[in-house]
């Protein structure tokens, strides 16, 4: 039997785009899913997009004002039921394999806590980026080598906790941190998503906020490290 997945899609004023990203997720070829979509105070068009979405298999959460990327995500997650869990932007895509493809090797690796794949960028870069094995040093060095298009065991975010408001921007970056402490982790080549690139994007809007999460997010990490082995 297939084990459930959960995507949380947040969205925040991205209503132009956000009927292709529900799509891409209700359009899998993998089943049982759901998918919980969390209205972050939205001020545009998001609200008449959301009422066209009729799928049994969609819970709407809307937050009376914007809590930012962080909060919205750990109210999705909270309403999650699945066994495997992901998170999709409102601004990107699933290829119609891609949790087919995530799912399936999950199973199959039951000593993996989470997995990885490329994806293809749109908009202002069209190149694809296909992922190198998990390096932790690089990780470790700033860069996030997981990007966009994964999944993850509930046990693993059961252990190592919730999205952290204090790294907005950054916020996936900080988790694959904890994650890659605790859990292996593979990357896969096949290019299983789209990622949008656009001047509203949060990557393009807040590249000084972003920096300065991922510095303490990294801090944070050898601060833990550095109590474990009492320097």
């Amino acid at each position: 039997m297939s084990e459930l997945v959960s995507v949380v899609l947040p969205t925040f004023n991205h209503a132009r785009f956000l009927g292709a990203a529900v799509d891409s997720v209700l359009r899998q070829r993998y089943s049982p899913l759901e998918l919980i979509i969390v209205d972050d105070g939205s001020a545009d068009e998001t609200a008449e997009v959301l009422a066209e979405v009729t799928d049994a298999r969609v819970t709407i959460a809307s937050l009376s004002r914007n809590a930012r990327l962080p909060r919205a995500l750990n109210v999705g997650f909270a309403l999650a039921q699945g066994d495997y869990l992901t998170w999709t932007s409102a601004d990107n895509e699933m290829l119609p394999d891609c949790l087919e493809v995530l799912a399936g090797f999950l199973d199959g690796n039951p000593g993996v806590g989470m997995v990885y794949a490329s994806h293809r960028n749109v908009g202002t870069r069209t190149d694809t980026t296909v992922k190198v094995p998990f390096s932790h040093n690089l990780l470790l060095q700033g860069t996030n080598v997981v990007g966009p298009c994964f999944l993850y065991r509930r046990e693993v975010m059961g252990a190592v906790g919730a999205y952290d408001p204090h790294c907005y921007g950054a916020e996936d970056y900080d988790m694959w941190l904890r994650i890659a402490q605790r859990f292996g982790i593979v990357a896969l080549s096949d290019v299983l998503y789209v990622y949008r690139h656009h001047p509203d994007s949060i990557t393009a809007r807040s590249p000084r906020e972003i920096g300065e999460s991922r510095l303490l997010a990294q801090h944070k990490v050898l601060t833990a490290r550095g109590g474990e082995t009492g320097q």
